[in-house]
């Protein structure tokens, strides 16, 4: 007597799994907070007049102090360059902590993934083409401190150098910018995080 051959179940294509928002997805829905959370991810029509922020310490920053300066009337002074420290630290912030408070990980925008350029009022826009995120077993604090580090060191040396900024005044201005992300984030995002932590970038 033969034995009949049980039919085997039709093969189903397995699904890759869900690995969670990517960097570009999280920073596009940062957008919409405001202008500190904004960041293109794919090439803008003017690509060609972006500069990766590697070149910002020198006289690309002294050329955005002096455009803010003119507009405030201040000259491109001490003033000047504070208030472009100040509002440049804000959008870092926004958008490392921005993709942490809608549930990514700290993208990987360092200052040679990141890129920049001006109005002729000294209003930047930023460009991260094909943003990635960083090591998926990095904690956030040491992430945000590496991130933020890798910008502030060289710039805080040429804003010291260049226009007598205290380490004070660079501190004040980066602990400044933190607070003001983390409020409009608890405001506009009320799943954020409550606590992430201490983290002191360079000084």
């Amino acid at each position: 007597m033969k034995r009949s051959r049980a039919r085997r179940a039709p093969r189903r294509e397995r699904t890759p799994a869900h690995d969670g928002p990517t960097p570009a997805g999280l920073l596009a829905r940062l957008a919409p907070l405001g202008p500190y959370f904004a960041v293109a991810t794919t090439p803008p029509p003017d690509a060609a007049s972006y500069r990766p922020l590697t070149a910002l310490p020198g006289a690309a920053f002294d050329d955005w102090t002096a455009r803010v300066g003119a507009r405030l009337g201040t000259g491109a002074g001490r003033v000047a360059a504070s208030t472009v420290h100040l509002g440049h630290v804000a959008r870092l912030w926004s958008l490392a902590l921005g993709a942490v408070a809608l549930g990514g990980g700290v993208p990987d925008l360092g200052p040679d993934r990141l890129r920049f350029t001006l109005s002729p009022e000294g209003a930047p826009s930023l460009w991260a083409d094909e943003p990635t995120a960083r090591p998926a077993d990095e904690e956030p604090v040491p992430a945000l401190h590496t991130l933020l580090t890798a910008h502030l060191a060289p710039l805080h040396a040429h804003l010291r150098t260049r226009y007598g900024l205290s380490p004070h005044t660079l501190r004040g201005n980066t602990a400044s910018a933190l607070t003001g992300t983390v409020r409009v984030l608890l405001d506009r995002v009320p799943e954020a995080p409550r606590n992430p932590g201490p983290s002191r970038p360079a000084s």
